[in-house]
């Protein structure tokens, strides 16, 4: 879905009590303001059309010194569909005041990792996305 189609739906009727969780296409700083506005929480995924932000995100996880006491990790395991999937997510509220400024109301970033191995053939994929959300 483009900026332009999601525009429309971005109505208080829509959003109020929700999360929505956004292609990175929509990370947006005005997106962000408008969904808080509007009541509702978002949770955006960092790529290369927001640069600065995606590097400021995998800075502070590939630097392993600050204080990491607050951040948070999780992990799930998942079979089906002939593939094993591992996420590992790892998740920080270090950056919300160098953030502040430019993405409203933004309480972490997370660091997300995925393993998928195909059973059949034994094929490997791994992917690490960054985002930043308005949920603590």
């Amino acid at each position: 879905m483009s900026r332009v189609a999601l525009k429309p739906l971005l109505t208080i009727e829509v959003v109020k009590g929700r999360i929505l969780s956004l292609d990175a296409m929509h990370t947006q700083r005005a997106g962000c303001a408008q969904v808080h506005r509007l009541g509702g929480e978002y949770v955006l995924i960092a790529k290369d059309n927001q640069p600065g932000l995606k590097e400021d995100i995998a800075d502070l996880f590939e630097d392993r010194t600050p204080d990491c006491r607050r951040w948070q990790e999780a992990e799930t395991w998942d079979r089906g569909h002939g593939r094993l999937e591992h996420r590992q997510i790892t998740c920080s509220p270090d950056l919300n005041d160098w953030f502040a400024k430019t993405w409203e109301r933004i309480e972490q970033v997370f660091r997300l990792e995925r393993t998928v191995r195909i059973l059949k053939t034994g094929e490997t994929r791994h992917e690490v996305v960054y985002g930043l959300s308005s949920l603590s």
